[in-house]
């Protein structure tokens, strides 16, 4: 996941093996890593919310991921 990404976690569908790659809260994901992806997916915020803790981004994104798998 990527704050910065134009896609939106919620229009994907997730019915592959996934790898949900988290950057700290401080520095993101290092650059090496965000080359490597196939996809890269963010959150979308609303209001005047800029960005989530990242234990909360995680527990957004399984949810939704979860719930496309069954």
């Amino acid at each position: 996941m990527e704050e910065k990404s134009s896609v939106d976690i919620f229009d994907e569908k997730f019915n592959k093996k996934t790898v949900l790659i988290l950057g700290s809260e401080g520095k993101g994901i290092n650059k090496s890593t965000l080359n490597i992806l196939d996809k890269k997916v963010s959150i979308p915020m609303l209001g005047e919310i800029k960005s989530l803790n990242v234990s909360v981004a995680c527990g957004v994104s399984l949810y939704h991921i979860i719930r496309n798998c069954s």
